[in-house]
């Protein structure tokens, strides 16, 4: 999936126009405040069977808490992060990163708590709406549960 595309100055028509693009092709499409890692918009192709959650209950979640080290510290990031906003704050954007997340907890299903392996291209925004953001851009199926707190696997 790799592409290159400068984001960075980019007016809010612009982005709209890439993220039209990127879901004619199929493309899940994640937009992330850089600064508050807030998701700010998904678009309907980020289905519950990859993430547990429909497409709109994305927006305002918290992604710092699945960059979180381990199961049980949500006060330090994993070194993924810490790679990430290094290579866009000197590239602008990062061409098919590899990186683990926990999966958002399910308060009612604890067993579904998972570590999950991801490949996203992102690119770093300037100004979409006033906010400096991330825009992750994958395939529906680049992702691979690696694994589950009470050993329990979950299909692809």
């Amino acid at each position: 999936m790799t592409q290159t595309m400068d984001l960075l100055g980019a007016d809010y028509r612009r982005i709209l126009e890439f993220l039209l693009d990127q879901e004619a092709v199929g493309n899940i499409v994640v937009i992330t405040s850089n600064v508050t890692d807030l998701c700010l918009h998904t678009n309907s192709l980020l289905l519950p069977s990859r993430g547990l959650r429909q497409p709109a209950d994305w927006c305002g979640y918290g992604y710092r808490r699945s960059w979180r080290r381990s199961l049980d510290d949500f006060e330090q990031t994993n070194p993924d992060y810490d790679q990430l906003k290094a290579l866009l704050a000197r590239d602008g954007q990062v061409n098919d990163f590899e990186y683990t997340l926990f999966r958002p907890d399910v308060a009612d299903n604890p067993r579904l708590d998972a570590t999950v392996r991801y490949q996203t291209s992102y690119f770093l925004c300037q100004n979409y709406l006033g906010h400096e953001v991330r825009i992750g851009v994958s395939r529906p199926q680049d992702y691979e549960v690696l694994d589950l707190r009470a050993d329990v696997r979950l299909g692809r």
